[in-house]
């Protein structure tokens, strides 16, 4: 009993202040929900049309090139693989792309259908939780990540947050130690996946933040 009333006086603030946190930092409007929600006729896992596991190489680039917030698009065979690259236009959302990571945006199919959709962004942790609510899935890692020239040669904690069976994958890295005004407001990295693809991720059992926030990660 003690145990669980410890475990609730730390969910509370920090629910709190991810809450606040996020509402401070949140786009004006539907920006959030236009970008992340698709439309009633595509079931997630989905972005602007396209679905992993579904979508032809040839509809995500229709779709990519339809799209007003999408410039400059590149594809790239090396079979069975293809790979769709793109830059953002001067009308995408201001959280499309991360400035802090020179990674481009990109679609990965196989055999000519598509199987991930990756998009770098400056959303952050705080508005997708204030979205899509409490992750089910979810893993922590502690390491080295040196995807970015702010992360590297740094002791990072890394947070991956699932939604949507798995499929929908929301990445978040923050440098050690850890801040929770750092960690409500870092940028995402989100991964659409197929079906198929979940099978080969890491299983992992309810996201417990705050026992992981709180129970100083960095020093596992």
């Amino acid at each position: 009993m003690f145990q669980a009333i410890c475990k609730l006086m730390l969910i509370v603030p920090l629910l709190f202040a991810g809450a606040l946190l996020g509402v401070r930092a949140q786009p004006s409007g539907n920006a959030v929900r236009q970008f992340l929600a698709p439309d009633a006729a595509c079931a997630m896992p989905c972005w602007q049309g396209i679905q992993p596991g579904i979508s032809t190489v040839d509809q995500a680039n229709a779709l990519l090139d339809a799209n007003a917030w999408v410039r400059a698009v590149q594809v790239i065979n090396q079979p069975p693989s293809t790979y769709l690259y793109w830059q953002w236009s001067d009308q995408k959302p201001a959280f499309a792309g991360d400035p802090q990571r020179a990674i481009p945006p990109v679609m990965w199919a196989d055999h000519g259908i598509i199987q991930m959709i990756y998009i770098p962004t400056g959303l952050s942790y705080g508005d997708v939780s204030l979205l899509l609510g409490v992750p089910m899935p979810g893993s922590f890692e502690i390491g080295r990540f040196a995807n970015s020239v702010a992360l590297a040669n740094r002791t990072t904690a890394r947070h991956v947050a699932g939604y949507f069976g798995g499929q929908v994958n929301f990445d978040v890295q923050v440098n050690c130690p850890i801040n929770l005004d750092r960690f409500w407001n870092a940028p995402v990295t989100i991964t659409f996946i197929s079906g198929d693809l979940t099978r080969l991720q890491p299983r992992h059992g309810n996201d417990d933040l705050p026992h992981w926030l709180y129970g100083q990660p960095c020093n596992a």
